[in-house]
């Protein structure tokens, strides 16, 4: 068997250029309105994004060949895998995904899913990065420093028109630490 008739099950450039933008959602909460960016292809990945109002992201979510990667500001970094739920049989009803978290981070996935985010042409080249830093990095909000917490979220504002909000105050408290 020739090396180029042997499969490929893994092909970061191909998998991540197939990524196409099909859905944006404005997600409205009591607290603050959220987007939602779902990219798929059809070989049955998919990238889901949410951002807040200022357009930070605040959780992301990569799947690919049953495998998962997740991350967002507040629980931080997961793998797992995608299983079908096999109550579904019993009712007949049609089948749905769950995903079942790893006690211990898969690297493996988190290697491919970063390569991977590097050939996806529908999302900016910053976004790109800001995805892979998430997924290596894993900021979350009680492990970052004071100086980050206030490069990143300085400019965030909770309420719009508030010239005084609680946000402001806790701001301006905290960057009294970093002049």
């Amino acid at each position: 068997m020739d090396k180029n008739s042997f499969p490929t099950f893994f092909n970061a450039r191909t998998m991540g250029r197939s990524l196409r933008e099909v859905a944006t959602d404005l997600i409205q909460t009591e607290s603050q309105d959220v987007v939602s960016r779902w990219f798929h292809s059809e070989d049955g990945i998919d990238l889901f994004i949410w951002s807040d109002e200022s357009h930070l992201i605040i959780k992301q979510q990569l799947s690919f060949h049953g495998q998962v990667m997740e991350w967002n500001i507040v629980e931080g970094l997961k793998t797992g895998v995608i299983l079908e739920d096999d109550t579904a049989k019993t009712f007949k009803v049609d089948s749905s995904e769950v995903v079942r978290y790893d006690e211990v981070l898969q690297l493996a996935t988190l290697r491919q899913g970063i390569e991977l985010l590097e050939h996806v042409d529908a999302l900016s080249k910053e976004d790109r990065q800001k995805l892979q830093d998430n997924f290596r990095n894993n900021p979350t909000l009680d492990h970052i420093s004071a100086d980050q917490f206030m490069a990143r979220f300085r400019n965030y504002r909770r309420s719009e028109g508030s010239h005084s909000s609680w946000w402001d105050k806790i701001c301006t408290f905290i960057g009294r630490f970093f002049k």
